[in-house]
């Protein structure tokens, strides 16, 4: 199998949250994998994950715009998008629009434009 990935993987266990929707639903999920363009989430039932979210990890204290590129069994793998790069999960968060970087970053980490 080809190797498309363009930014080397780092397996972690973290813990995470799927969040989505105008209610901000949240589904619980473990990173198994993460790199500066993504990572592979394992999840209960990734069926229920559309294909474009927020992946908050709270240890890193980062949010992330995530699409799903590819689901198999129980896991599903993500891409990063720019939007909502480093923003703290929020009702309103869904309805604003976003220009801020696609790399994650810390939570109070300034951005330049």
């Amino acid at each position: 199998m080809d190797e498309r990935r363009e930014s080397q993987r780092h397996r972690t266990f973290l813990a995470g949250k799927v969040i989505f929707g105008a209610n901000r639903f949240q589904i619980d999920c473990s990173v198994r994998d993460l790199s500066s363009g993504g990572a592979r989430l394992s999840l209960a039932d990734p069926l229920a994950v559309p294909s474009v979210f927020e992946l908050h990890l709270p240890a890193r204290g980062t949010v992330v715009r995530a699409e799903v590129r590819w689901r198999k069994g129980r896991q599903i793998g993500v891409m990063s998008v720019p939007c909502c790069a480093g923003r703290a999960p929020s009702r309103s968060a869904s309805r604003k629009p976003c220009s801020a970087p696609s790399s994650p970053r810390k939570r109070g980490e300034e951005v330049t434009r």
